[in-house]
């Protein structure tokens, strides 16, 4: 479905004032669904019809993420997040982006926003020490329905002012116990 509520991503300027959701996350059809190029073996696709985002594995954590941080960006109480391992994941025009400090508490932080500079759409988040890269289905232009549905919670606590999720999925005050991350590359 197409949504008509206000970009959550307005307050970067990449998005201009009067983005909505409709037009800067759910592009037109021919920026979707391509292949990434003949020698590519794509899972799943994003971005817009400006700059084409790739993974070309599975995500090495998929999760609903309750952090504040993720509440302040998408202004939604969770969000489906998904990390890949920073090569898994290809742009087809990296000159095309712009990018903005994820958490603006802390800007110098390690993950950017990574945005069309054309369009404003969101097209994923960058770690700038090259270990993940991370992308939100539903925000970020991916077929929601043919995306792997998140395994846990995370970042949930007491304070959220909300009760602890029940959906049969395990609820973590962090990213699960065995996630390692990965080196950078």
């Amino acid at each position: 479905p197409r949504y008509r509520k206000r970009c959550p991503f307005a307050r970067y300027p990449a998005f201009g004032p009067s983005a909505t959701l409709s037009r800067r996350l759910n592009p037109p059809e021919e920026g979707r669904g391509h292949t990434g190029g003949p020698t590519m073996t794509t899972h799943y696709a994003g971005g817009c019809q400006h700059v084409h985002v790739t993974a070309t594995a599975e995500p090495i954590d998929n999760h609903e993420c309750h952090c504040n941080v993720c509440k302040s960006v998408t202004k939604q109480q969770h969000t489906h997040v998904a990390f890949f391992n920073h090569g898994d994941i290809q742009v087809d025009h990296p000159e095309k982006m712009k990018r903005v400090p994820f958490n603006a508490q802390n800007p110098d932080g390690p993950l950017e926003i990574c945005v069309c500079a054309e369009c404003g759409a969101a097209l994923m988040l960058d770690d700038k020490q090259g270990r993940i890269r991370v992308a939100v289905p539903n925000v970020m232009g991916y077929d929601d329905a043919k995306f792997p549905k998140a395994t846990y919670h995370a970042f949930w606590d007491e304070t959220k002012g909300y009760a602890a999720p029940h959906d049969g999925r395990p609820v973590y005050a962090g990213l699960q116990p065995s996630f390692v991350w990965p080196q950078p590359s």
